[in-house]
């Protein structure tokens, strides 16, 4: 991930703090103000800082979901298969008609106890003719086939008794697109892709829709996509979309954007805690002065009304940061539990 700071960023930054410095020492006496304008500085930039690195880490994270999701073969399916076949490695030996072959790689597959294929692909039984445009892949010593005109469609042939070879194709299920509750169901992550379930994504092959998750994308891709191997970042209407094409595949993942709440929060805590710190300093000064005479903040009970008045003002500005940290605590709480009380509702 690029951490790195654009330099009219830095130099903006710099420049703002030197200025601000600049004027700090010039004044004789310090006061309250100094203190309440240090500490905005201080928690802006370092909530700046903050939200553009994870700004950067989405943006990492949405293009290694968007290559896995187009571009890798889904190994924890072939090697779920390959605990299939392990299974039933005595029971189909037994059998010597093409049917009974059938039925037994039917009910293994419907037993499955690890739920990832019945989750996320269909079983068929198709003609010879599908190993035409495929490719051959190699999981564990196992021969596969993937097809090339499809996404995660995988063939395998399976030996029953007395030479019987069954063509089985594993082919993904089309993702529901009007799932209500899409950031939870399925259960079991496809490719166990990370934070998956955080984001909408949609995949087109020549323009046209082959997979989405969600009903906000349309069947037909209206936008230009980005040169191969590059990714293209837009915000329509409070979202934010990353488009990454790989040549053949043109992967659109985004999420809604969530506006000020984020930001300011982060704002509100940075600024409570360096609050803190710099009360836990001044009773450390008070006890053993160690402070500049320049800077010499204490904790008396003899402060004129001046420092009175910006005490209380400086008081009302952490109470309404402290107030905005909880209501957004709980609000992101509340919206949690709302989620996870349809997600059981809808499963019954």
């Amino acid at each position: 991930m690029d951490t790195s700071i654009p330099f009219y960023q830095y130099a903006l930054v710099g420049a703002i703090f030197i200025l601000l410095l600049d004027i700090f020492l010039e004044v004789k006496v310090p006061n309250f103000t100094w203190i309440v304008l240090w500490l905005v500085v201080l928690s802006g930039f370092s909530s700046i800082l903050m939200f553009k690195y994870n700004r950067d880490k989405d943006i990492e994270q949405r293009t290694f979901i968007a290559k896995a999701l187009s571009e890798q073969s889904d190994t924890v399916a072939l090697n779920e298969i390959l605990k299939i076949l392990s299974v039933m490695s005595d029971p189909i030996k037994q059998v010597i008609t093409w049917q009974d072959v059938k039925d037994v790689i039917s009910s293994t597959f419907a037993n499955d106890p690890y739920n990832y294929l019945k989750t996320h692909y269909e079983i068929s039984f198709p003609r010879a003719s599908e190993l035409k445009d495929s490719r051959e892949i190699d999981q564990n010593g196992q021969v596969f086939y993937q097809r090339n005109d499809e996404l995660d469609h995988y063939l395998l042939t399976i030996e029953g008794g007395e030479d019987i070879k069954v063509l089985t194709s594993f082919k993904k299920r089309k993702s529901n697109p009007y799932n209500p509750l899409p950031e939870f169901l399925p259960n079991v992550g496809f490719k166990n892709i990370p934070q998956l379930a955080d984001y909408e994504y949609a995949i087109y092959k020549n323009g046209r829709c082959v997979e989405r998750s969600s009903s906000e994308y349309k069947m037909v891709l209206d936008e230009s996509a980005p040169p191969v191997g590059e990714i293209l970042l837009r915000y329509p209407q409070g979202r934010s979309e990353l488009l990454y094409n790989n040549g053949k595949y043109t992967t659109k993942i985004g999420k809604k954007l969530t506006g000020l709440i984020k930001p300011v929060s982060l704002f509100s805590y940075l600024f409570v805690v360096i609050v803190l710190i710099m009360f836990l300093l001044l009773i450390g000064n008070s006890i053993y002065p160690y402070l500049p005479e320049e800077f010499n903040f204490t904790l008396s009970n003899q402060i004129s009304l001046r420092n009175k008045i910006q005490v209380s003002v400086l008081a009302l500005i952490i109470l309404s940061f402290i107030i905005i940290g909880i209501v957004t605590v709980f609000y992101f709480r509340n919206t949690d539990m709302v989620l996870l009380l349809a997600r059981a509702s809808w499963g019954r």
